[in-house]
């Protein structure tokens, strides 16, 4: 990866940190976890489960997976499940 391209990965992956969750936003909540928080929070699950899981697990891998699932959201924000239908 050269430079320019990790520091658009960098920059996408900072506005996660200001992109709210959609599904709390539509239900009128105020202060809505964003979407970085999410990840987070996914994160932590992760590793958390995979410790009660009785089979070796890529960790590194598992955490990519569960930090990364939402950066294409950096772009197109969080998009309502219901969007899908269109």
């Amino acid at each position: 990866m050269d430079a320019s391209t990790a520091l658009q990965l960098l920059l996408d992956a900072h506005r996660l940190k200001r992109t709210p969750r959609t599904g709390w936003v539509m239900r009128g909540v105020a202060d809505a976890e964003s979407v970085a928080d999410h990840s987070f929070g996914v994160a932590f699950i992760s590793l958390i489960l995979a410790e009660l899981v009785d089979q070796p697990l890529d960790k590194a891998k598992l955490l990519t997976i569960a930090l990364l699932h939402d950066l294409p959201e950096s772009v197109v924000s969080d998009l309502p499940t219901a969007a899908a239908a269109y």
